[in-house]
């Protein structure tokens, strides 16, 4: 008859289990950093492009329809308020005046004449101009995130 040979297999240690739950913590801690650094980047992108499309919706808007439109950025707390309407009774948007959108842990400023952070109402007309001229930067200060949208180069491009 053949003998059967006993393999010893030992079980792990505690402390072989206690290093190998500490390693596997660290490296989700640091990938979970790096996720949350994307995902943050992600939304600020995503926000601007946003504010972007608007401004070239205001353009094509005012200079299609014949009307002159505004828009207001306001800063309240860590979220930027955009308001985009028509002072005129005929109304831009469907059964009414304004259209408004929040965008979180955005802030801005506009450089223009003057440098204005908390509220600032631009105007555009029907003939492709728009007052005050200037830039905004967006920003979001917490991720050091910042984009700069040249009102210039967005309205004045097809009139040149």
């Amino acid at each position: 008859m053949l003998k059967r040979k006993k393999i010893n297999i030992k079980p792990f240690t505690l402390i072989e289990i206690l290093i190998s739950i500490s390693i596997l913590s660290m490296v989700s801690f640091i990938v979970g950093i790096k996720i949350e650094k994307c995902i943050s980047k992600y939304r600020f992108e995503r926000n601007y492009s946003k504010i972007l499309r608007k401004f070239l919706f205001i353009k094509d808007i005012s200079i299609s329809n014949q009307c002159d439109l505004e828009i207001e950025l306001k800063q309240k707390k860590r979220n930027l308020l955009i308001t985009i309407g028509i002072d005129s009774d005929t109304g831009l948007f469907p059964n009414k005046k304004r259209e408004k959108e929040k965008f979180s842990n955005l802030y801005f400023k506009f450089i223009g004449k003057k440098k204005i952070e908390n509220f600032v109402k631009l105007f555009f007309s029907s003939t492709g101009n728009f007052y005050p001229k200037g830039k905004i930067i967006l920003y979001n200060e917490k991720k050091k995130l910042f984009k700069e949208i040249d009102l210039n180069e967005i309205f004045l491009k097809e009139f040149k």
